[in-house]
């Protein structure tokens, strides 16, 4: 009985240590990585729309629009869209540009828990050429079958390409309906 009680108490307070040098590892990284994350969105949508400067962000109710930024080029008003894509590590954060009429102009794959090697490719900026204008005229793959043989970074990734497809085609679909 003694024995399970020393054991008992040991491993308290083992966990009890380990718990409290991970809050504080946690606590002193924290503002580190929440301000890594602001740079890379602030390059991201600078990169996105050649230079030019996004608004304000605007909040959206949507399950797979969070938000957007409004983008004035020229004579014309561009979206960006933060959308949530489902893939095969959990949810994906993508960045997508869109003009008024719901063409994809540009996306980037930001965070993502996809598995390295094989969805992780979604990463490649060349990933997201198979989407770009499209929407209009020429509609947004959505399977595998509509982006012809001329792609071959999908292969083996199809939860990743279905989630990152899925979800440039909602962001489509929602400038479309003039939601923003």
């Amino acid at each position: 009985m003694h024995s399970l009680v020393d054991k008992t108490l040991r491993l308290t307070l083992i966990c009890g240590v380990a718990a409290f040098l991970l809050g504080l590892v946690n606590y002193k990284t924290e503002p580190v990585i929440r301000e890594r994350k602001a740079i890379e969105l602030k390059e991201a949508l600078s990169a996105l729309v050649s230079g030019a400067e996004a608004g304000a962000p605007v909040d959206v109710e949507d399950e797979v629009v969070n938000l957007y930024y409004p983008v004035s080029v020229a004579d014309e008003t561009l979206y960006i869209l933060s959308l949530t894509g489902k893939g095969y590590g959990g949810d994906m954060t993508l960045l997508a540009v869109y003009d008024s009429q719901g063409e994809l102009i540009n996306a980037k794959l930001m965070d993502n828990d996809e598995t390295i090697g094989i969805g992780k490719k979604a990463e490649d900026s060349t990933y997201m050429d198979k989407f770009l204008n499209r929407g209009v005229e020429r509609p947004l793959p959505t399977t595998k079958a509509m982006i012809g043989s001329e792609f071959d970074d999908v292969t083996g990734a199809t939860i990743t390409f279905s989630g990152v497809s899925q979800a440039l085609y909602q962001g489509s679909e929602w400038i479309k309906e003039g939601s923003f």
